[in-house]
């Protein structure tokens, strides 16, 4: 009886190492190439504006994920553009009519490399359906705006998405689903600023609730 005992608790200390070992997983690193073609007809443009076609900016991002503890997990994803924004450096008063009153501003500008943060979280997730994340991520506002850029249809997301929302924000998801996935509701609050900076906002916090059923 005693041996049938030890023998059971070996086999239950097993499989908890095992589930444990399954649940830690190594760090991932993986990788993507947007390269972006134009072409743009105009039918009743000018003979030499009617047709363009170009190469467009490419952007390259790099994808860092690991699950370093059970139920927690982290996820980096940086993205690298062809293009350049242009940054403002510096501002100075300018008095054009010298009554010692400042009159305008001009403003140094200096063109920096794009390079955005696209998401930064920590996660918990107490159960399998359940998950807990901070840091910079996606607002779950519409459908395209909530999925990641290696998920998209399309290269890019659509114009009237970022009419309304772009980008990330700083912020905390709580997200669940049921029924294999078929009823997902997800809710947070957010800086409301939709850049990674401590900035506040005159219109306060930003909250979201979202719920997704398909039958």
């Amino acid at each position: 009886m005693r041996l049938a005992t030890l023998l059971v608790v070996v086999a239950a200390t097993a499989a908890a190492a095992d589930e444990s070992s399954e649940s830690i997983a190594p760090v991932e690193v993986s990788g993507y190439l947007q390269p972006q073609l134009g072409f743009v007809h105009r039918p009743k443009g000018l003979p030499r504006d009617r047709w363009e076609v170009g190469a467009g900016a490419t952007s390259a991002g790099v994808e860092v994920v690991g699950t370093p503890l059970p139920r927690w997990s982290f996820a980096v994803h940086m993205v690298f553009a062809g293009e350049s924004l242009d940054v403002v450096t510096d501002v100075v008063a300018v008095d054009q009519n010298g009554d010692g009153q400042p009159d305008d501003v001009s403003a140094a500008v200096e063109s920096t490399p794009a390079f955005l943060v696209e998401e930064a979280t920590v996660a918990y997730a107490p159960l399998a359906n359940l998950k807990l994340r901070l840091g910079q991520l996606r607002v779950p506002f519409t459908v395209e705006q909530q999925i990641s850029n290696t998920a998209l249809m399309f290269p890019q997301r659509s114009d009237a998405n970022a009419v309304f929302l772009a980008g990330t924000d700083l912020g905390g998801l709580f997200s669940g689903s049921i029924g294999e996935g078929r009823v997902a509701a997800a809710a947070g609050v957010f800086n409301g600023t939709g850049t990674p900076a401590g900035t506040g906002d005159e219109r306060g916090l930003l909250y979201a609730l979202r719920l997704d059923v398909s039958p």
